[in-house]
Parts: structure tokens; sequence; C-alpha cells
């Protein structure tokens, strides 16, 4: 069973961009989600230029907010041991570092605008 969901987390490893078998490009990120237990990991795999460009655009560490279609999966680490994690396949992709640059150019926006009320 899926659901659509929305995940903050940070991410575990810079995003990789992939190709499937059949030729198109997709993007893949791991990342941990933030719960009242323990941290969640969750695998995102994005198709939609958008999500895939917003991806690329981060590194590890950044702080990314995913949503998409989401199952539940059980994984096993590195050292054996097993859990449940998430699988996201991304409809949007939104970071705090994307927030800023629009908030910069709407800034700059509006300066450009009162500008030309007082010069004009």
């Amino acid at each position: 069973m899926s659901l659509h969901v929305l995940a903050l987390g940070t991410l575990t490893a810079d995003p990789q961009q992939r190709t499937s078998s059949g030729g198109k490009p997709y993007v893949t990120a791991n990342l941990r989600a933030a719960t009242d237990e323990e941290p969640v990991p969750v695998s995102v795999a994005a198709f939609l230029d958008s999500a895939k460009a917003a991806l690329l655009a981060l590194h590890k560490g950044d702080s990314v907010s995913v949503t998409g279609r989401s199952e539940l999966t059980s994984r096993t680490g590195r050292e054996g041991d097993s859990g449940k994690g998430r699988s996201l396949i991304a409809d949007a992709v939104l970071s705090a570092s994307a927030v800023s640059k629009k908030r910069d150019a709407a800034a700059r926006r509006a300066g450009a605008y009162t500008d030309d009320l007082t010069t004009g």
C-alpha cells in the first residue's frame, strides 16, 4: 500500500543522476527523516524534470522536503542490521536554499519596482 507523504529530512549523501535500462534519466537520493522516535531512512527517486533539478542542486547534509508516493520497505544495513525504511517517488522537492533564492529574487524585483517609482 502506498501513501502520498511529505518527508522532511537531511541528505545522507549527494544525489546521483542515473539512467534507466530504457535510457531515461532519473535522480536518486537518500535522506534521514526525523520522527518522534529514531530517524527513518528514505530512498528517493525523481523522474520529473523539476524534482531532478532540485535534488541535483543539493549536497550531503542539506535539509530537504520531498513530497510524493511512498511505500514502507525493509532494509538490511551494512553491518547486517535490519530495519524499516521508506521508498518515495518524488513529485516535488523543496530546500531551504531554494526558498532563500526565491526570496532574494523577489526582493530584487520589488527593489527594481520601487526604484522605478521613485525615479519615474
